[in-house]
């Protein structure tokens, strides 16, 4: 079927390698040998001289345009508004907010007018803003109160939703529900869940401070709470009364159900939903060559932003924007602003305290600030750190400008409020250019204005000035980049549809989980014999749960004491993960292991045991006879007593005694759960005996009296005889031998294996289907073997693909094939004809928004015949054609200094290659030819 040709592909691709490699060097040789002079090569000038129709989008959209195209195959869309900033501003006003409503002071009465009242407003302290005429404070925490009961009601049902649907593709396998599928299959939920979050990290400051300010007997508290209730409450002595007792117990339990659980659970979730590089090893992702590199804060930004799975996600926002390594700051601004709320509230009688103690925890949060500067985005750590230091000035021009400090002087207070109001407006510039100049209609108009023009580098995935990126470049990854996968990333999604582009899409993210070198073990290892018939064996005999593994886990100790659990397998680069019923261990089998794996599971002893554990699966749910007796403690009438009750009078009542009572069970129902219950497929094997016809009798120690006792009880595996090993023990035996269980089991056996076959036919299926898509061997085939010979390439299309789109690939594009290998061709003909292209495409790519480029499109767009990047010429004639469009200049566009960085690579490549070197340079393979001796 498809799998078989797919691996029949990729055993072509290892047989064909030394040929591959000898034909590579030979044509190495031959451009090594006519290189000479890089404008004088023949090679050069009979390569330029070729033309090429103009390539539409179909077979070269840009790689702007095609990670915008791919992103929509996954569903996602682009968004133009930075809301980290939003976060940044946000927290700023929430915490300058709480300033100017609780600290007493003249200098923070002077900030009240406009910054005291924006600030609250954010703050949602309506009251401070709209005043006690229009909304008492009584009225305000009333409202508060509606709304923190509403809100965490709803705050709890986002919770244990968040418990049952947050995806663990590790441990769930193919079960895994992933975000993107739910917001697919229920989106008013997942769009409900991020609602309900985003509702209550606004709300966090309000609430918490409203509870503060109860438990610390807050003037203003006390007086909205007489008013209230319409009870007395002295100040200062609020405990003494019975009503306030009240309101205190609600404040202690929005302190432990929101102010405290609320920052727990989004460490848990961030815990839990953040990307890492790899599931291997999440410090390691491998590249789009499948080679491995750190991952880094770039590559993790990427996966937060693009990865359907993570921007599904209702709790993306909460680490999106941030380093890999700060990713749990927002956590750490929750704990700071409830920190702050307490010197703020607790010192609110003494302006010296309040002061000193808020500058110093404010102080210390902007220094840390600093440090971690946490946000992927310069400019967000800038206004980050500026909202910081703003805090800090403002509570301390307040504290200076208190009576408490200069007595009764008017002119000093005046003065340092004065200061507010001028370092707030400060703050709020700053903020507004700092968002301002982020968008993208400003940066495109800056970028005008500079005319400084950018550059990238595809293989280490960076963007910057030209004299930084130029001398970097790795030619023949840049060509296979800007060359090679965008024409196929083109061709699948707009010629054979989206599904063939999805289906790459999966064979990239698993060469970015697996690496390169496991995809070629992959396909090498089917060389050996039985691998194969052992590959087929386990999808067929072995996947899903019961499955034993004793070797070693993830973590290098393994925990799990039975060693079974559930398996699955990744087809592509072949591998089955383990994950334990009974530990939190789990472990890839990959090829080194996989033959020792097959055989602990046809082991007799493991088969034996696994056996077992079938037959009580074929009981789940069965009423099954096992006799049981355990001694239990119940409570009998046991005559009367006496007693004086609260009035001194002697009384006599019913005596109740608990008494030790043997107990006896004959039938029960047996449940065989997972770790998540009674769900299909999952891990864990939790077997238990349900029993309700217990049955005793217990002696009244004072009366001697006789009482029929009747019960319940659930007894667990140790009660059932089974041990860690799934051994044959005497008691297992005992219940799967007896002559009312064993018909039950023999009957259910073939219905669970039944079940277990359509489920493994199901994922063999699936796996089918998508080999009919698009074969697993393409992309080390096709998408990884770049510059692969044109008659090898259609010979792989026609006899290994088996969608009729790919297999008619050649015949009915061949216009697409004939302007892909034009370039191919050109960038092999010279290494400086490889720079010299990837100067021009990378120019072009980068600044075609500039206003300078206008128009330049048959000058520029590497699609078209016209393009300079295949007209080679010396420095002088370049800057004449230049000049000609008013694109040189000293500074600016194409500047001396970015020419100087080009041309001093082109020469120093153009002189390696006539002296016979090649053009290597820096250590890197600037010889594009030769880099086909190693695919």
């Amino acid at each position: 079927g498809a799998a078989d040709m797919a691996a029949s592909a990729g055993a072509a691709m290892m047989e064909g390698a030394g040929e591959a490699k000898e034909a590579a060097g030979e044509a190495f040789s031959a451009a090594r040998g006519a290189a000479g002079d890089f404008y004088n090569s023949p090679a050069v000038q009979s390569a330029a001289a070729t033309t090429f129709a103009v390539a539409g989008d179909a077979y070269a959209m840009s790689r702007e345009e095609l990670s915008a195209a791919m992103a929509a195959v996954g569903g996602l869309a682009a968004t133009v508004f930075d809301f980290v900033k939003f976060d940044v501003i946000r927290d700023f006003f929430q915490t300058v907010g709480l300033f100017f409503a609780s600290m007493a002071t003249s200098a923070m009465a002077a900030g009240k007018a406009l910054w005291g009242n924006l600030s609250n407003l954010v703050a949602i302290d309506f009251s401070y803003v709209l005043g006690p005429d229009v909304l008492t404070p009584t009225v305000m925490y009333v409202i508060i109160a509606i709304v923190a009961i509403i809100l965490i009601s709803a705050f709890f049902w986002m919770m244990c939703s968040a418990g049952k649907r947050t995806p663990d593709e590790i441990r769930d396998g193919h079960e895994v529900t992933t975000w993107d599928q739910q917001a697919e299959e229920n989106a008013k939920t997942v769009k409900a869940m991020k609602i309900i979050l985003t509702a209550s990290l606004s709300a966090y400051l309000p609430v918490s401070r409203t509870a503060v300010q109860i438990l610390a007997c807050d003037p203003n508290m006390v007086v909205s709470l007489v008013k209230l209730t319409g009870t007395p409450i002295a100040l200062g002595k609020c405990f003494d009364s019975d009503t306030y007792l009240y309101f205190v117990l609600l404040a202690l339990f929005l302190v432990a159900a929101f102010t405290i659980t609320l920052p727990v659970f989004c460490y848990r979730i961030i815990r839990d939903s953040r990307p890492v590089g790899s599931k291997e090893d999440p410090n390691m992702r491998y590249d789009e060559d499948g080679n491995p590199q750190e991952y880094t804060d770039e590559m993790y930004n990427e996966d937060v932003l693009k990865d359907p799975k993570q921007a599904k996600s209702p709790f993306q926002f909460l680490y999106k924007g941030y380093e890999r390594k700060w990713g749990y700051y927002k956590v750490v601004v929750m704990v700071f602003k409830f920190v702050l709320v307490l010197p703020v509230i607790f010192l609110y009688d003494s302006a010296v305290g309040q002061g000193l103690a808020t500058i110093a925890v404010l102080a210390i949060f902007g220094g840390y600030s600093k440090y971690s500067s946490p946000f992927i985005s310069d400019s967000a750590d800038h206004m980050d750190f500026g909202g910081r230091l703003t805090a800090v000035l403002t509570v301390t021009c307040g504290f200076i400008g208190s009576a408490a400090v200069f007595g009764s002087e008017d002119k000093v207070p005046g003065l340092f409020g004065a200061l507010i109001n001028i370092i707030n407006g400060v703050n709020f510039a700053f903020m507004a250019f700092m968002t301002l100049i982020t968008l993208p209609a400003v940066q495109k108009k800056v970028k005008n204005c500079t005319g400084k023009m950018a550059f990238s580098d595809t293989t280490l995935d960076i963007k910057g000035r030209g004299e930084t990126i130029i001398p970097k470049w790795d030619l023949v990854k840049e060509c296979k980049h800007r060359i090679w996968h965008p024409f196929w990333d083109s061709v699948l999604l707009n010629v054979c549809g989206e599904p063939v582009a999805k289906r790459l899409q999966e064979l990239q993210a698993l060469t970015a989980d697996n690496g390169r070198h496991r995809i070629v073990q992959h396909f090498r290892a089917l060389q050996v014999p039985g691998v194969r018939e052992w590959r087929v064996w386990v999808q067929q005999n072995l996947e899903g749960v019961d499955v034993f593994w004793d070797g070693v886990p993830q973590d290098g100790v393994l925990d799990s004491k039975t060693c079974f659990g559930k398996m699955y397998v990744i087809p592509y680069p072949f591998h089955c993960t383990m994950v334990y019923d009974d530990s939190d261990d789990y472990t890839f089998v990959r090829e080194e292991d996989f033959g020792k794996f097959v055989q602990r599971n046809q082991d007799p002893d493991v088969v034996a045991r696994r056996q077992r554990r079938v037959m009580l699966r074929a009981l789940d749910g069965q009423q099954v006879h096992l006799e049981h007796q355990q001694m239990e403690t119940h409570s009998v009438p046991d005559g009367v007593e006496e007693y004086t009750d609260s009035e001194g009078n002697r009384q006599t009542r019913q005596r109740t005694t608990a008494v030790e009572v043997e107990m006896f069970y004959h039938n029960g129902t047996l449940n065989v759960g997972s770790n998540k219950g009674h769900v299909d497929w999952s891990a864990g094997f939790k077997a238990s005996i349900s029993y309700s016809d217990g049955h005793g009798v217990a002696i009244a120690p004072h009366t001697g009296q006789r009482h029929e006792i009747h019960s319940s009880t659930t007894i667990g595996h140790a009660a059932m005889g089974i041990d860690d090993t799934f051994s044959d023990t005497p008691r297992l035996r005992e219940l799967l031998m007896d002559p009312g269980n064993q018909p039950k089991w023999q009957a259910g056996v073939p219905t669970w294996e039944a079940k277990c076959r359509a489920y493994r036919d199901d994922l063999m299926k699936t796996r089918h289907e998508a080999e009919m898509v698009l074969n697993s061997g393409f992309w080390l085939n096709v998408y990884d073997h770049y510059a692969k010979r044109r008659e090898e390439l259609e010979h792989y299309l026609r006899t290994y693909e088996a969608n009729v789109k790919m297999k008619s690939l050649a015949a009915e594009h061949r216009e697409g094939l004939d302007y892909l290998y034009h370039r191919i061709r050109w960038v092999t003909s010279h290494p400086c004809a490889a720079l010299w292209f990837i100067f021009f495409d990378d120019v072009w790519e980068n600044n075609k928004d500039m206003a300078a480029m206008a128009g330049l499109e048959d000058l520029f767009d590497t699609r078209k015949p016209t393009a300079l990047c295949y007209k080679p010429m010396p420095r002088d004639q370049l800057e004449k054609t230049l000049g000609e469009k008013g694109l040189i200049h000293d500074s600016k566009l194409f500047s001396k200094s970015i020419l100087d960085t080009f041309f001093a690579r082109m020469d120093e490549l153009n002189a390696k290659a006539s002296a016979g070197g090649g053009g290597g340079g820096s250590g890197r393979a600037e010889r594009v030819v030769e880099g086909l001796s190693t695919l």
